[in-house]
């Protein structure tokens, strides 16, 4: 080592300067599209599911109203409210 090495350093005033990083993000949907595209599994995926919403849609039956819904809870409801009102009442 007979002479020194030249080593470009930053002065103090040249590490304060901020230089920006421009550089174009693609957004985040357009990357998972374009990941996703031609992939045979996510393709055959797909397919399977539009067929099974097409065969459930052919094959579903008028949904009847439901009258006669029973909550199971609704009996010890009506009991606590029935034992409330009698408390009040005294």
């Amino acid at each position: 080592m007979d002479h020194a090495e030249d080593v470009d350093l930053l002065t103090d005033e040249e590490e304060d300067e901020h230089t920006e990083l421009k550089m174009a993000v693609p957004k985040l949907d357009s990357l998972i599209l374009e990941f996703e595209n031609g992939d045979e599994v996510i393709d055959r995926d797909k397919e399977e599911k539009k067929k099974f919403v097409a065969e459930m849609k052919a094959a579903a039956q008028p949904i009847e109203a439901r009258r006669n819904i029973i909550v199971p809870n609704i009996t010890k409801y009506n009991l606590l409210d029935q034992n409330i009102s009698s408390q009040r009442s005294l």
